[in-house]
């Protein structure tokens, strides 16, 4: 898994939920499609933390994506942090860890590994090997704000 975190200034009024998803996600779309993944906002139903705003290819998550907005600082300035999580390589045990921790929770809700996909399955090792610097490279040019 590659974690890529960000936090903005915002006014809440004018920055929608929607625009702080693609602050994040849209680097992401761009640096995905450079290595041949097309991927599409979307819910992809028995993933683990499914969302709408889940980036998918061919229907199953590739990463999830999160927010977090707050206006509370002391100086009343708002914040967003947005975070996404890429499936970089498979990860066998998955879905056998996260069902167990729903167990422990009492939530009957199962995830199923056919509903994700790595990167290295789409894009290759290459590509794996890879994302976390092209990645940089796309949010120090700073194209997502």
């Amino acid at each position: 898994m590659l974690n890529v975190s960000m936090i903005f200034p915002a006014d809440l009024a004018t920055v929608s939920v929607q625009a702080g998803y693609d602050v994040i996600g849209e680097p992401i779309r761009q640096v995905l499609a450079d290595l041949g993944v097309e991927t599409d906002f979307a819910a992809v139903p028995a993933s683990f933390c499914d969302g709408r705003f889940n980036l998918s290819h061919r229907g199953r998550k590739l990463c999830g994506l999160s927010q977090w907005r707050s206006a509370g600082g002391p100086d009343r300035s708002a914040v967003v942090l947005a975070h996404a999580v890429i499936i970089v390589r498979d990860a066998p045990d998955a879905a056998g860890v996260l069902n167990a921790v729903q167990d422990i929770v009492g939530d009957p809700a199962r995830f199923d590994p056919a509903r994700w996909v790595s990167l290295a399955d789409v894009a290759g090792e290459l590509g794996a090997a890879t994302i976390g610097e092209k990645l940089t490279a796309a949010f120090r040019a700073g194209d997502a704000w």
